[in-house]
């Protein structure tokens, strides 16, 4: 095969994903690129194998050497500009772009691709200009339309949204993603027989896609449909064997619709005795993810009755007691594990903890010595130690613990954000961020490590631009969660974008509604909203779902910064 041919089946490769617009159709090919010479072959190819193994500085450097040495190649050019953004030069990769468009102003696949970067900076607005300018060249794909539609929802274009949608479903009536975003649509307009159309359309091209099923079975709910509502939830869960997983994946889904009700009656839905004991155990943590306590206690107490002494079940127990204040309670539920029992461990490592919380550290230490005496590596008791010592104020003590921790598992994920968080909280951001940097070097697809550092960079008005390319990495990677997507709201909202932060931290909290973090920040737009009666509601809540003595510090400090109105907080 000659370089001409190769390079051609590279370009057709490179264009096999969403940033190309899938296979290329007769209308949308640009002119055939001129044959390459040896030396742009070459940096391109080292340039991509970069790209694939993870180096983008590696491929930036060898993509811009491809450039310069045949700038006539459109497909170079795009190559580069994706380097450039995932090497986190997001205005380098822009400017490539721009300089694309002028090139190749007929080109369909830089649009397209020009859209795709913009729609990864959450540049709305421009990402929908470039879509619609790929269609109009004749770029027909479906990812197209369906990106097309998704930056018009940004933007608040709804209609022009549905219509893109019933514009692809009319060319592909099998496209399962177009069915479930016009239902979408159509459920916040409150045409749930309309949405339970689309939701099924889309089901029967996509079986297995939860989202579709949530989606379905909340718009049969709110017809009042509750028994074919429930069989919605029911067939995807039976058809997983009830795998866990997937029924947390339908309960986080009704939790994103703002369908807390809903998701609360999955577990009376979906739990049965035949199911295992770990699953069941798992709905009721999906409770505990929702507030219901209560619920969570209610399960604990039916499998208490059927495995009696299971670290397991009275782990969920305590942490829904801890949850209601009852700390009496969860103390004596503790003392009911023995060492003979498989998880004594952990069992002990939450009750230093309650101690600590409950202001007795010298008994919280005794216990955490007197269990790693027989426990000397246990992950649990470990961290237990740090934060019992930090509890007590001997911050010196628990950056020791961590430390000789890390020493024996350099990349043990727990003991790493254990020791940033302490040296964040003693102030000491630099600190923090050198302490997760390796996580990020080892891994620059660590999610929770673009988040961590990015978050932690958002007080430094000298580090904008560098939190912004890190947080939006992280979205991009984990858009589902609720920790990276508070993140990026509350960057957001410093840089005085509140309306743009709004949704993300509307859906943190829908996400998980019982982190007090995530609510801290919510109570902070709304208040800046003028909403100042709905965050003294949401600043009241995560002063009682707050259990950790600095948890609490951070939500005081944040409600007397807004009012000195409000109540304090409980202890």
């Amino acid at each position: 095969m000659n370089h001409t041919a190769l390079f051609a089946l590279l370009m057709s490769l490179a264009c096999g994903g969403a940033s190309c617009g899938g296979a290329p159709k007769k209308n949308t090919k640009p002119a055939a690129p001129a044959p390459l010479s040896q030396n742009t072959y070459s940096h391109y190819l080292r340039g991509k194998l970069a790209f694939f193994q993870g180096d983008f500085a590696e491929a930036e450097r060898e993509l811009a050497m491809a450039k310069r040495s045949d700038p006539t190649q459109a497909p170079i050019s795009r190559a580069l500009a994706e380097a450039r953004y995932h090497a986190g030069n997001r205005k380098g990769a822009e400017a490539e772009m721009a300089w694309a468009r002028a090139q190749w102003p007929k080109d369909a696949q830089v649009w397209m691709q020009s859209g795709d970067l913009h729609r990864s900076a959450r540049n709305f607005a421009d990402a929908a200009i470039a879509y619609k300018r790929a269609i109009a060249l004749g770029d027909r794909d479906e990812a197209t339309y369906l990106a097309y539609g998704s930056t018009l929802v940004a933007t608040g274009r709804l209609e022009d949204a549905k219509a893109v949608f019933r514009k692809l479903i009319a060319r592909k009536t099998s496209s399962s993603e177009a069915h479930y975003q016009l239902a979408l649509l159509l459920r916040a307009e409150k045409r749930f027989k309309a949405a339970s159309t689309h939701a099924t359309e889309a089901i029967t091209e996509a079986p297995y896609d939860l989202r579709a099923w949530a989606l379905l079975s909340n718009a049969l709910f709110r017809q009042g449909r509750h028994s074919e509502a429930n069989d919605a939830l029911r067939q995807p869960f039976d058809r997983s064997q009830g795998s866990p997983s997937t029924g947390e994946q339908l309960f986080v889904r009704l939790l994103e619709l703002d369908a807390r009700d809903q998701a609360l009656e999955i577990v009376k839905v979906l739990d049965r005795d035949d199911l295992p004991i770990d699953t069941r155990i798992g709905m009721g943590h999906w409770l505990l993810r929702a507030g219901d306590f209560e619920g969570a206690l209610a399960i604990a107490a039916r499998l208490e009755k059927r495995v009696p002494k299971s670290a397991a079940i009275v782990e969920l127990r305590v942490r829904a007691l801890r949850a209601l204040h009852r700390n009496r309670e969860a103390l004596e539920e503790l003392s009911t594990i023995g060492p003979e029992v498989t998880g004594y461990p952990l069992i002990r490592a939450m009750l230093a903890h309650l101690l600590a919380d409950m202001g007795d550290t010298t008994a919280a230490q005794a216990t955490i010595t007197s269990t790693l005496e027989k426990h000397p590596d246990q992950p649990d008791l470990i961290m237990a130690a740090a934060a019992v010592a930090e509890a007590a104020g001997d911050v010196d003590k628990a950056r020791e613990i961590l430390k000789t921790a890390i020493a024996h598992h350099p990349f043990a994920q727990r003991p790493l954000f254990a020791l940033a968080e302490v040296e964040s909280r003693s102030g000491h951001t630099k600190e923090a961020i050198a302490t997760i940097t390796p996580l990020l070097r080892m891994n620059r697809q660590s999610f929770a490590a673009l988040n961590y550092i990015g978050y932690s960079l958002i007080s430094d008005p000298t580090r904008q631009e560098r939190a912004e390319d890190l947080l939006l990495r992280a979205l991009e990677l984990a858009p589902d969660s609720a920790f990276v997507l508070d993140s990026y709201g509350w960057f957001l909202f410093q840089a005085d974008q509140p309306l743009a932060a709004a949704p993300l931290l509307e859906r943190a909290v829908r996400l998980t509604p019982t982190e007090p973090e995530l609510l801290t920040h919510l109570a902070e737009l709304r208040w800046a909203q003028g909403r100042k009666a709905e965050a003294k509601q949401l600043l009241q809540k995560a002063s009682k779902l707050a259990l950790a003595k600095h948890a609490r510090a951070a939500v005081d400090t944040v409600r007397n910064r807004l009012t000195q109105s409000m109540p304090s907080a409980q202890p």
